[in-house]
């Protein structure tokens, strides 16, 4: 008979990870209840051209933070969005840990590349959402 034990894994999360999952996350993952962000880089505002979600990335790996307002769906409503909290690369990453801790189907996403386990690029627009609402508010809120 198999046996449940429990494991610690170490996973390399790369920059460029980061990147594909942000831009995941802004670009569709998460549109459907963040109204927007203002992006707190250390290098200050964003360079004209620059992509949001590459800004974003950037000011994460650099230790900037992000502010994240929820969209409000009430059309009528004159109030502003609500801030739901500050993202940093650190809350980023506690959002994988409970992804990966509470959404193990989604295990195939982590591979072997040498001595270290990495995550892959094949995380979908819900399970970035996943990341992202567990980084925020520790838990899914929101679909």
């Amino acid at each position: 008979m198999a046996e449940m034990v429990g494991l610690v894994i170490y996973v390399r999360i790369s920059d460029e990870w980061i990147e594909d999952l942000i831009c995941t996350i802004i670009e569709g993952g998460s549109g459907y209840w963040i109204n927007h962000v203002k992006i707190h880089h250390p290098n200050g505002d964003k360079p004209k051209g620059v992509p949001t979600s590459t800004w974003v990335s950037d000011a994460l790996n650099k230790g900037g933070f992000i502010d994240v307002y929820e969209r409000n769906d009430d059309f009528r409503s004159t109030e502003l969005p609500v801030m739901s909290g500050i993202l940093t690369k650190e809350k980023l990453i506690d959002g994988i840990k409970q992804w990966v801790a509470k959404r193990q189907e989604q295990i195939k996403s982590i591979d072997r590349e040498g001595d270290y386990l990495t995550i892959n690029g094949d995380i979908d627009a819900n399970e970035a959402d996943c990341i992202m609402q567990y980084a925020i508010y520790n838990d899914i809120i929101f679909g």
